[in-house]
């Protein structure tokens, strides 16, 4: 499917910090492993809302939350050519997040609590896309970042509503699915770290760090992110750690009237992983 005519604004919403020894960036997907791969990450999400106000000085904590993701290669099928030609190879991608309180060992969450996408994308454009990442760009021959996904067709499901399409021509993971944004520049810290995961086989990673600031008149966002890679992981990342810092001011007030607002932290670690992966959605 052709891109060109996505928005330009796509492109260039995100503005960047400069960072040396710079990789190009990349998403969740760093590695497509076979169909039927499934690997599920936990951690802990917590969201700080500052209080000025309060006659305590005390902030808002919310949390910690419990958060599980996982993370399916799909079948993959032969999908119809939009541009004519043979057909393509596509891969279904699944992607389930889940927040609540744990308890005895299982999550609880309330309604709207679990959250399903799922995305079929070219194989050959995904291929192009993922890691790790390397020093060839960060935007492929139609200008688009590598972070963001072609879709061919997708689904979304929240909760227990019922299952609705994907209207957009790409899937972005942020920050519906993680608090990952899309880097376009990535700093190796250590080409070989320990991630600290209990996932089976590994306990050697790149780690990796990004950073990224969107600023309007009036509100400014920081998302520091740390990545650990490690090549015998069926996605590519085993863990990540993420800081957005958001700022507010009034709209004409000078740049260094900005004032932390809220404070957003997820730490996520790869536990299980597995290859009998099956759809929660029916829709194809």
């Amino acid at each position: 499917m052709s891109l060109r005519t996505l928005s330009p604004m796509i492109v260039m919403v995100w503005s960047c910090l400069g960072l040396s020894s710079v990789v190009s960036a990349q998403g969740l997907v760093w590695k497509l492993p076979e169909p039927g791969t499934w690997v599920r990450y936990e951690g802990d999400y917590t969201q700080t809302e500052r209080r000025p106000q309060d006659p305590n000085n005390k902030d808002l904590v919310i949390g910690p939350w419990r958060r599980h993701l996982t993370i399916k290669a799909l079948e993959r099928v032969q999908q119809a050519n939009p541009n004519g030609g043979a057909p393509v190879e596509a891969q279904w991608l699944e992607f389930v997040v889940e927040t609540g309180l744990e308890k005895d060992g299982t999550l609880v969450g309330g309604p709207g609590s679990r959250r399903v996408y799922k995305a079929l994308v070219a194989v050959d454009e995904l291929q192009s896309r993922i890691g790790p990442p390397k020093e060839d760009g960060v935007v492929d021959s139609d200008s688009i970042p590598v972070v963001f996904l072609p879709l061919i067709k997708g689904y979304r499901k929240f909760g227990d509503k019922a299952a609705a399409a994907i209207s957009s021509p790409v899937f972005n993971v942020h920050p519906a699915i993680t608090l990952l944004a899309p880097y376009r520049e990535l700093e190796e810290v250590a080409a070989d770290e320990d991630p600290e995961v209990t996932l089976p086989g590994i306990s050697s990673a790149t780690h990796f760090r990004g950073s990224v600031v969107v600023e309007s008149k009036s509100v400014r966002t920081t998302n520091t992110a740390d990545m650990w890679y490690a090549k015998d992981s069926p996605f590519g990342l085993v863990r990540w750690s993420v800081i957005a810092q958001r700022e507010t001011k009034e709209t004409f007030a000078e740049r260094d009237q900005f004032e932390t607002a809220s404070t957003y932290q997820v730490e996520m670690r790869a536990v299980e992983a597995g290859q009998n992966a099956t759809s929660l959605l029916t829709e194809n």
